[in-house]
């Protein structure tokens, strides 16, 4: 759906004497070919199609070259980034080997779910810088609304993307095609306006759209009543102070997720989708704010931020929960608090690999989930 483009993201978010400017350089001159994955990873038929395979080869090796530097770029400068670069690093290697042995669906899903990893950790409010591309690019990909949307939203231009979701719920539902498309549209936008727009009164707006839409109004009946409410609330709160600490963004983002539980049915219930999304919008900026926080303060968020997107399970961030429960086991291993985050990963894995066939975990994830099981083991 989108591409990978975190290894410039991370890069350029730091200050300007944390990289140095020859890697800088470099992953600047990378960047339109990684661009242009995006395409393809948004159509699965061209994805799959050998007529593409050299141009993803290509993107995915230069990819895999400058997330295999990442570790070492962050790690004196953002200690809370270092955990995402390791496991980003090893999940693009990972993607790569996969394609090139022909296993495309699976290498396009591990894709999908570390360009979630980035969007999560890139797609905030205070990141303003956007990427921008050719705009004949995305025509001559003939995507769908739909599609473009997801395009310009995994691209930072988030404008634009508001515009394509807003097209897709402007058209009548003809089908259930039609309303199954605007059901996934109603939650991505829900994420850019929320968790990058931080704005409550263009949500509102949205939602109040959609609960005129037939066939939509009625799946999201509930949800839409919370999220009405708890948009409201938020537009009557004061503005938040500027500088606020890691560990103050921190407790703000636990307020947020024990309100939302409170306010779930059930595990899978996303009318508590407002105050999730706003808590991992904190959560981030913790991870940024504050280079000095303890390994205790970063395991603590990682662990927030699992249990969030394992809540959201959101169309646009994909499977998200067992990467942050790993960058907390990786960041402060052996301790009562990695533990639970690998208690926390194990389940989550194994409940989405189970079916009417059984429980049925591939042979490589639970490799690494006993890797993990011993990093993780307080001692």
């Amino acid at each position: 759906m989108d591409s990978v483009f975190l290894a410039i993201a991370m890069v350029l978010a730091l200050p300007a004497h944390a990289a140095d400017e020859g890697v800088n350089a470099a992953m600047r001159h990378n960047f339109q070919s990684l661009m242009s994955l995006q395409p393809y990873l948004a159509d699965e038929a061209r994805f799959r199609s050998d007529d593409s395979k050299d141009e993803i080869r290509r993107s995915l090796g230069a990819l895999t070259s400058v997330g295999r530097a990442l570790p070492e770029i962050v790690k004196k400068n953002r200690p809370g980034l270092k955990a995402i670069a390791e496991i980003f690093s090893e999940y693009v290697a990972s993607a790569e080997t996969n394609y090139r042995a022909g296993y495309k669906d699976y290498a396009r899903s591990q894709l999908r779910t570390v360009t979630g990893f980035c969007m999560a950790c890139h797609t905030r409010g205070e990141m303003a810088q956007e990427f921008k591309d050719s705009e004949d690019l995305v025509m001559k990909a003939k995507l769908t609304p739909l599609q473009k949307a997801e395009y310009f939203a995994a691209t930072r231009q988030f404008d634009r993307a508001l515009e394509y979701y807003d097209q897709v719920v402007s058209q009548p539902a003809a089908d259930e095609v039609a309303i199954r498309d605007i059901n996934r549209v109603v939650r991505s936008y829900l994420n850019v306006a929320v968790r990058v727009k931080q704005d409550p009164k263009t949500a509102f707006a949205f939602v109040t759209k959609v609960s005129g839409i037939k066939g939509v109004a009625e799946f999201y009946e509930r949800e839409i009543a919370q999220w009405k409410k708890d948009l409201a609330s938020w537009m009557q709160e004061k503005k938040p102070a500027k500088g606020r600490s890691a560990a103050v963004l921190v407790a703000e983002a636990q307020g947020l997720v024990n309100r939302a539980r409170k306010s779930q049915m059930y595990p899978a219930d996303h009318s508590a989708d407002i105050s999730y999304l706003r808590a991992t919008n904190a959560l981030h900026e913790s991870l940024e704010r504050d280079p000095g926080s303890s390994a205790q303060q970063r395991a603590e968020a990682f662990y927030l931020l699992g249990t969030s997107y394992e809540a959201l399970n959101e169309p646009l961030l994909w499977d998200l929960g067992p990467l942050y429960y790993e960058a907390c086991i990786r960041d402060w291993p052996h301790s009562e608090q990695s533990f639970k985050c690998f208690k926390r990963m194990a389940s989550s894995i194994y409940i989405g690999f189970s079916g009417s066939g059984g429980v049925n975990v591939p042979d490589d994830q639970l490799k690494r989930l006993s890797e993990l099981r011993k990093l993780a083991q307080p001692r």
